[in-house]
């Protein structure tokens, strides 16, 4: 979306300053999206995706995109694409009502402190554990708004690649 500045006089046209790109998402699955700093066997899951991980996305779609067109010179193209997106201003406005899903399970899982390369055991061991899990469903649309930049059209581009935020699969 382009904000358009007040005419100062009427001999001056009316130029575009700050361009905005705001992208509708409409979720149709559950997604989990855990701090960095969770354990593996518990976490709370975000209600939103973070910015992070929306600039992660960008930068994704983007290396598979176009990295292969860009892999005689990539560390110099990387460098540039990270920076712009890496300071993109991203603001979000989630859906009207979310609805979480919290799970706990008992589950056995391989002990992770055993030594796998033992050959003289018989089986690796298992431990019983208690792990919580949670999925988080928007009930209607995520509206992404990303701050003024003058790559707009590439935002368009990489955002219609993005189908998923958060642990693929969920």
């Amino acid at each position: 979306r382009v904000t358009m500045p007040k005419r100062l006089s009427k001999t001056e046209p009316i130029q575009p300053t700050n361009s905005w790109l705001t992208v509708s998402y409409q979720p149709v699955s559950l997604f989990s999206l855990k701090r960095y700093d969770a354990t593996s066997m518990a976490a709370r899951s975000n209600l939103v995706p973070t910015p992070y991980a929306i600039k992660m996305a960008l930068l994704k779609v983007l290396i598979e995109g176009e990295g292969k067109n860009n892999f005689r010179n990539f560390d110099v193209w990387i460098q540039q694409e990270f920076l712009w997106i890496r300071d993109l201003q991203i603001y979000i406005q989630p859906s009207e009502q979310i609805v979480v899903n919290r799970n706990g399970y008992k589950l056995r899982y391989y002990d992770q402190t055993a030594d796998k390369a033992d050959k003289s055991k018989p089986t690796v061991p298992m431990q019983d554990g208690f792990v919580f899990r949670e999925w988080v469903y928007l009930e209607g649309n995520l509206e992404i708004c990303c701050g003024s930049s003058d790559r707009l059209t590439d935002l368009e581009q990489l955002f219609a690649q993005i189908n998923y935020f958060g642990k693929r699969g969920c």
